[in-house]
């Protein structure tokens, strides 16, 4: 579903050697496991570092980074398939719930949050 997003394609398109990529949460860079990790290793392949907000400890130009962020990832696609599970039993687009787990989560940040 990369073609669905034109903004990151563009994003994609104008990384270059040197740059450093700074994402919300890592696990927002793909829908599944294994895209995140082809697109980190891409990126890495093309000399473009990817630093998360939220995860400061996950340096992907490291072998212990690229090993933490394949540890999240593993957590993202278990949190797409538990969504589309939910969705499933409630009888409802998994677009719906990904939207009220992401209110939920922002809200839990926000009172966490100084």
């Amino acid at each position: 579903r990369v073609k669905d997003r034109p903004q990151w394609l563009a994003c994609l398109d104008y990384l270059r050697p040197g740059d450093t990529l700074m994402v919300r949460r890592l696990d927002r860079i793909a829908g599944s496991e294994t895209m995140a990790i082809q697109t980190i290793n891409e990126l890495h392949e093309r000399g473009v570092n990817i630093k998360s907000l939220t995860e400061p400890d996950i340096d992907t130009t490291t072998p212990m980074g690229r090993a933490l962020f394949g540890i999240v990832a593993v957590f993202a696609q278990l949190r797409v398939d538990t969504i589309r599970d939910i969705a499933k039993v409630l009888g409802v687009g998994a677009s719906s719930v990904s939207r009220a787990l992401a209110k939920v989560d922002d809200e839990a940040e926000a009172t966490v949050s100084p």
